[in-house]
Parts: structure tokens; sequence; C-alpha cells
């Protein structure tokens, strides 16, 4: 799909579009793309195109024969890492018959659910539903614990937030599909200017860096952005548009640096704490008080951020690692590829960065649970490398780590900065009702910003309406 296709998919909906392999890539250089495998063995795809699902034949506890899978990621430029692999495993298996019905984002979440609700065993597996969702079908009954295909050599093959990323309960519910985190992306050509180094110390007194971090003396997030927000250009960006999941995220991860968070040990929301507030008030201002964002902050999710850097309009902002091997490709783009990575800026108490993840998850009313949980345990063991070299560059496995650098030495630095952030980060939340939790935080900060309500109402009405949720309060 061209690129204006591919940027009308929100961040958290195509974590894989990072299908662009980092292959032969010079941090801060040029990105370029490997040659995409092709599937050379008879598959059967099925392209959905509907939100309906027909009913399958009865349940049976007929051996295994054939899988069915639901597949997030039919809809995008990615190679088909998950199209491409049940033809390999086919041949190991040849008793074996796997179908992938490869759906659009636009329909995958609502078939997906359509066939779990249905309770006649659809799918055996399905591939790429997102950790925000995954709670909801997990209270619901609908995933199936995988205890049995997890050794504990595997649990310690991966760093903690992503483990207790896929555990609920005390019970594995699946496998990563894809993993990323947030970066600090930024300009090189501005920040190595030795014009720009002069002046920024001449007027703050110290070096000007990437910031690292944000609302303690020196304020180096604030000091850089006001720095370099000038004509057409500014400083940095932030999202606050409501219903995408991109703001709430990135308000998680500053409140988590400044001692908050959105529920206690007990789940119950504490959304308005005083740190959370003061949190909140320090973005507002950065988009109201000294305007160093672009305005219409309100309808910006990752993808109006992306193209606005890319185009040169912002000097550094956060975003998820996926985007290292996209600039290149976004239409109108103008930088050059002249950009870099960073950790993202700490806040006044630590550094916190939460990982993103997709699953690949087995319905609970499969027919073949045994032969799809081997599928997916042979995947993840073997795969995830190839997975990180010839596909998405967003592997989990530390294992995984050395061999892809081994194969990528020029992205040696985009592997470390990954996995140091793994190591360093800590998970979202996995439980149901997660995502109408976020829905009514990222409603509540734009009528912050949009100056409908002051910082400490919004989060107010937001702890009452969580609270106010089933499971919460």
């Amino acid at each position: 799909m061209s690129k204006p296709e591919e940027q009308k998919v929100s961040r958290r909906k195509y974590l894989q579009i990072a299908g662009g392999t980092i292959a032969g890539l010079v941090v801060g250089g040029a990105l370029g793309y490997v040659a995409k495998p092709t599937v050379t063995a008879p598959l059967e795809v099925v392209t959905s195109t509907v939100t309906g699902v027909a009913p399958p034949p009865p349940v049976t506890t007929a051996a295994a024969a054939k899988l069915t899978i639901a597949d997030y990621t039919g809809d995008t430029s990615w190679p088909k890492f998950y199209n491409d692999m049940p033809t390999e495993y086919m041949k190991m298996h040849p008793e074996l018959q796997m179908v992938v019905d490869r759906l659009p984002s636009t329909v995958f979440d609502t078939k997906v659910l359509t066939a779990l609700s249905a309770r006649t065993g659809a799918y055996d597996i399905c591939h790429g539903t997102l950790d925000m969702e995954i709670g909801d079908y997990i209270a619901a009954g609908y995933v199936q614990t995988v205890d049995d295909y997890w050794t504990d050599q595997d649990k310690a093959d991966f760093p903690p937030s992503i483990l207790n990323t896929l555990t609920y309960k005390g019970h594995m519910m699946g496998w990563p599909t894809c993993t990323g985190v947030c970066f600090m992306f930024y300009r090189t050509d501005l920040f190595n200017d030795p014009k720009e180094k002069d002046g920024f110390k001449a007027k703050y007194g110290y070096d000007l860096t990437p910031p690292t971090s944000w609302g303690k003396e020196p304020d180096q997030f604030l000091d850089v952005a006001q720095w370099f927000t000038r004509g057409d250009m500014f400083g940095t960006c932030l999202p606050f548009k409501p219903h995408d999941h991109t703001a709430g995220e990135q308000f998680y991860n500053y409140c988590q640096q400044n001692g908050g968070t959105f529920l206690d040990e007990n789940r119950k929301p504490v959304i308005n704490s005083d740190q959370n507030v003061k949190t909140l008030q320090y973005l507002v201002d950065l988009v109201t008080k000294y305007k160093v964002t672009p305005s219409g902050v309100v309808t910006f999710s990752y993808t109006e951020m992306d193209e606005l850097f890319a185009k040169g309009k912002i000097a550094f902002f956060h975003e998820w690692s996926y985007l290292y091997g996209v600039v290149p490709q976004i239409t109108g783009q103008t930088i050059d590829h002249n950009y870099d990575i960073a950790p993202i800026a700490a806040g006044p108490v630590k550094f916190w960065v939460t990982p993103a993840m997709r699953y690949n998850f087995i319905p609970s009313d499969s027919k073949n649970i045994d032969a799809a949980a081997k599928y997916l345990q042979w995947l993840d063991r073997n795969k995830e490398l190839t997975m990180a070299v010839s596909y998405d560059p967003e592997p989990s496995r530390l294992s995984v780590k050395d061999a892809a650098i081994a194969q990528q030495p020029a992205a040696k630095a985009y592997y470390d900065l990954l996995y140091d952030s793994y190591v360093k980060g800590g998970i979202y939340y996995v439980g149901p009702r997660i995502i109408a939790m976020t829905d009514i935080i990222e409603e509540e900060m734009s009528a912050a910003v949009s100056k409908m309500k002051t910082c400490k109402t919004a989060l107010d009405d937001a702890q009452n309406r969580v609270s106010s949720l089933p499971g919460f309060g």
C-alpha cells in the first residue's frame, strides 16, 4: 500500500509496518529495506472484508488436521511473516493444513470478537490482538492459557516488562506478535549544527543535546523545545487526539516518570493524583503557554506527528521504535534521513517507558489447541531472529539481540536502545476495560488542552468516570 494509505493507520494499528527491515542501516543515516520473502508453497488464504462470521462445522475432538488463523497483518505492506511461516511449518508437518484469514485493520477487531463470542471454534490462532484488548477477551474466557507450553528457559529469555505483559493472574496467555517502545527521534542536522550548539549554550549555559529530562532544573525538554520553535518549525509535538490510544499511552509514560500511575495495586483508579495533575499541566503548558508544539494537537495521533517530523517541522519528539524504518518512506519527507534516536526524556522522579505488544493467542474454543500451541511455540522459539532480520525489527527475546546485531552490525545502536528500554520499562495494564479507561482519560486530556476544563477538573472527571466502570473502584 502507498505511504499516504499507510499513514492513515494509527501506531497501535500498525506496529508491524516496520517491516522495512533495518538491513544495512546506519544510525543517523539512510535506512535500507531488504527484499521480501515470498510464499513458494501452497497456502490457502482468505481475504475478509466483512464483519460477520459464518458458523463453522461443530467443534469436534478429532486429531488436529487444520488450523485457521486470524491474521491482522493482511492489509499492510509489511512482508507477511505470519503468512509465510505457516508455509514453512506445513513442509515440516504435511499432515497439517493451515488457513490464513487475512483481515484488514478495519475489520480485524470486530470479526475476531464476533468469532470469539459465537464460541464455534472459527479460529485456532489469532495473530496481532492489541495488549489493551486482550484483557477483555481474557475476562470473557475467550483466551486459552498456555502455561504448559512455556518452560522456565523460555521465560528467562524475555525481559520482565515483556513477560509480564504476556501474563495474567499468573498464567501465560500467549506469545508476542511484535513489540516496541518509544524512542526520542531528533533531527541531527539541527542538533549537530555548530551555530545551533553555540547559540544554545550561550543562552542556556549548557550543551545542546537531545533532552534527557523534563520537569526539573534545568528543564532540558522545555529549553530545547523553545530554542527550536521558530518560523514554521516547532521544538516538539504531543498527541491529544481522543479514542486513538496514542495520547493515553504517552500520558501514562509521563505520569510514571513523575511518580504517578492510573491504577493502584488493587485496580483502584488514582488518575487524579497530585502527580498526575502536575504532569498533565506540564504537557498542557507546552501547548498553550509556551507554544512549542504545532496548533491543533487535539487532533494529533502518531500519524500527524510522523508526517510533521518527516517534513522537518519538528525538532524532536517521542515516537514508537517502528518509525526508525518508516521516516524515509513518508510521502513529502524533506529531512533526507537526517535523524537519529535517543532514549525518551526522563521525568522528575525516574525514567520509564512502556513497551507495546500485539499478541499471538489461542481462542479457548479452538478445535486444535495443542497443534496451535505447538506451532506458536515453534514460531516464537525458532523464528524471531528471522522476523527481526527480514521482516519487523522489533524482537523481544534476549537471545535474539546479539544474533540480530551479528547479522546487522550497523543496527547495533538501534537494538541496544530497544533492549535497554525493555529492561528499564514497565507494562501498561492487562485486564478488562483498559481501552474504556484509556478512552476516558484521552477525552479529559483533550478537554484540558482545549481549555474547556482545568487539568484538575479534567482528571477529577476521569477519576469519577473510570471508577464507575465495572471492575474499578
